[in-house]
């Protein structure tokens, strides 16, 4: 039996039937972008800058930081309209991560918030469009798209036959579509994504 239960919830039973403790909540935010080719020096650059400015606050109620995890291998042996990941041929994802305690000031807060907003603004120039799902940027207009790419009608059309009620929601779910027609049997992938832009090794 399914039953409606907020996240908060559901995180704590996770950690507690999983082993885990009951603890308290840590609120983060985050946001990313994928990479179409290797980072050049002047990207490094802007995000060894970037983390450089951390140490101003950063041990003020919480951590900020920022992930590069390598894609390729078994993610790219499979074309990016095959599955709902569109991001098959990046060859890495950047996710920007800031967290922080109930306790920590608004002042504080607003900072971090800040920092992932600049370095984000900083790198979108040279990385592009796209972003991790599994990171959520609640500032993210397009992130259907990001997230998504050319998936999103077809993620649709699954939600409109699985999930029509939408028992399974949050502010950024995909949402039931219309049923439209499915694409030719030989266009399996969306358009290729755009490359990194103006980052010379």
């Amino acid at each position: 039996m399914i039953v409606p239960c907020d996240y908060t919830r559901a995180a704590c039973e996770a950690d507690r039937w999983g082993g885990g403790t009951w603890g308290p909540r840590v609120a983060f935010a985050a946001k990313s972008h994928f990479v179409r080719e290797p980072i050049g020096t002047a990207s490094a650059a802007e995000m060894a800058t970037a983390l450089e400015q951390l140490h101003k606050f950063t041990a003020v109620g919480g951590a900020s930081g920022l992930l590069i995890d390598a894609l390729g291998g078994a993610v790219s042996d499979r074309p990016p309209g095959a599955t709902a990941f569109p991001h098959r041929t990046a060859v890495g994802v950047v996710q920007y991560h800031s967290y922080w305690h109930q306790f920590t000031d608004r002042t504080h807060i607003d900072r971090r918030l800040k920092w992932l907003r600049d370095i984000h603004a900083t790198m979108q120039p040279r990385l592009g469009i796209g972003g991790y799902s599994n990171g959520v940027d609640r500032e993210l207009n397009d992130w259907a798209v990001a997230y998504h790419g050319e998936n999103y009608p077809r993620m649709q059309r699954v939600k409109a036959a699985c999930d029509a009620e939408q028992l399974f929601t949050f502010p950024q779910a995909v949402t039931p579509g219309r049923p439209v027609a499915e694409p030719a049997a030989d266009d399996q992938s969306p358009k290729a994504p755009q490359r990194n832009r103006g980052d010379r090794a």
